[in-house]
């Protein structure tokens, strides 16, 4: 299974030839830019099949995926993106995919039947010619090219140069101006996190510029460059001094000849910020989607009923609560059940703990519990679980220790793994049993078809 770290300043260099052979015309994928806004994101990362997998906590509370970044054209994404569903699956969750390249949301589209895509205007990254930056040329850059001409002949020793570890006090003193020019909070708060950055990161290892005015910094600019594109994270200026911004930009493309295309990142929606990014001519916006793997389960309208020719398959209801209870209580019983609730057991256990539970797993659709019924009677509970949201999901039964070795496990669970290939519509139904336990070896051999094993399971499956 993948192995999380911390996204840390320490671990740059071992990251770092991944970003540099990037793509992905996104800034969400530079370092800098998740280091920036690590409040929000809470990136951790992973390296799996030749690729850079970055695992997002939004807030702490959502967690969702980049797509895989490949190092060459030997990394395996598809691999990769296994690997990341595989992970969802044994969290017991179905993965979300944020800032999406569109050339790469058709592979999510051929992998799995059922997801959401969404997209958001405001969300767009304004994607530009460098030369034209570095150049200005022609008459629709003739604003910009006054601006920049105005700059130089009012501050004629003006220097532009790179920002290096020394410049520290110089930075600090250049945000206490900037923030001096507006009470914004919404700003300052940007401001903060720019500053943070600038003091902590390696400038050295980034791309940077700044100019200098009588010893004072008056602009800097902070950036990533990846494959052909330079991203622009960080451009402020102090506008007490004329055509700063202009200037900036073009002394900071020229300072990079290496870079195809500049990303001035996306305008949050600003009215102010559109019109100043648009008026710089992009070649395009770049578009970024969201996809979000949804549960097949989420098409059922109600939940089933499903009848063999002794049993009732249903619902779990609380007048079931009391013979639940004893069903997930039965230690003797359970031992091959693969889950002991001991291990999660969250506060004190109570008569109707267990119909709680699986209330919520219902509500959150992560598991889903039937209720095995004869002649009305809870005997049993049968479930499914750990949907990969690509056609498949996990099947389990139990059966009260007073109704076993009556043929009720059987028939239960081939009712219901036939509800969900043909019902639900899943492609594949997998299921497992400890190899010591030779009743339920001997049930699923006799409803499915087994594919192999390992030190401590036998698995099985059945297909369409």
């Amino acid at each position: 299974m993948l192995d999380f770290k911390p996204l840390t300043i320490e671990i740059f260099p071992q990251i770092r030839r991944y970003l540099d052979g990037c793509s992905y015309r996104i800034s969400a994928y530079s370092f800098a830019y998740k280091i920036m806004w690590k409040y929000y994101y809470r990136a951790e990362y992973a390296i799996s099949c030749g690729c850079l997998i970055y695992k997002n906590s939004i807030f702490g509370r959502k967690i969702c995926f980049n797509y895989p970044i490949p190092l060459d054209k030997n990394a395996d994404e598809k691999a990769a993106l296994q690997e990341i569903e595989n992970y969802c699956v044994e969290k017991y969750s179905l993965p979300v995919f944020i800032d999406v390249p569109q050339e790469k949301i058709h592979f999510l589209t051929e992998k799995y039947y059922f997801l959401n895509i969404s997209e958001d205007r405001n969300l767009d990254e304004y994607l530009y010619n460098a030369e034209d930056f570095r150049t200005l040329s022609g008459k629709k850059y003739a604003g910009q090219r006054n601006h920049v001409h105005k700059f130089t002949s009012l501050y004629p020793t003006a220097e532009f140069r790179p920002l290096t570890q020394k410049d520290k006090p110089l930075i600090k003193a250049f945000f206490k101006s900037y923030d001096a020019e507006s009470d914004s909070e919404e700003r300052r708060k940007e401001s903060r996190l720019a500053q943070k950055a600038l003091l902590i990161l390696p400038l050295e290892d980034f791309r940077t510029g700044c100019y200098v005015i009588d010893g004072k910094i008056v602009s800097l600019t902070f950036g990533t460059k990846m494959g052909d594109t330079l991203f622009i994270h960080i451009e402020k200026g102090l506008r007490e001094y004329e055509g700063v911004y202009p200037a900036t930009a073009n002394a900071f493309a020229k300072a990079n000849p290496d870079a195809g295309y500049v990303n001035r990142e996306d305008d949050s929606g600003t009215k102010g910020l559109r019109i100043s990014k648009t008026q710089y001519h992009p070649l395009t916006v770049v578009r970024k989607a969201s996809v979000e793997i949804r549960n097949e389960w989420e098409k059922v309208g109600s939940f089933p009923e499903i009848k063999t020719e002794r049993l009732t398959l249903t619902k779990i209801e609380r007048a079931d609560a009391d013979d639940y209870y004893a069903l997930c209580t039965d230690d003797e019983r359970n031992v091959y059940w693969g889950y002991d609730y001991k291990n999660d057991l969250r506060g004190e256990l109570y008569p109707e703990y267990f119909f709680d539970v699986q209330k919520r797993d219902l509500r959150q659709k992560t598991c889903f519990s039937f209720a095995v019924r004869l002649d009305g009677k809870m005997i049993g509970e049968g479930v499914l679980y750990r949907f990969t949201g690509a056609g498949q999901a996990e099947a389990g039964i139990r059966i009260a220790a007073q109704y076993a070795k009556k043929g009720y496990g059987k028939e239960a669970f081939y009712a219901m793994t036939d509800w969900a290939l043909y019902g639900l519509g899943l492609d594949k139904v997998v299921s497992k049993c400890y190899r010591k336990n030779v009743a339920s070896y001997n049930m699923l051999s006799s409803v499915m078809t087994r594919i192999g094993e390992d030190e401590t399971f036998v698995y099985f499956e059945r297909k369409v």
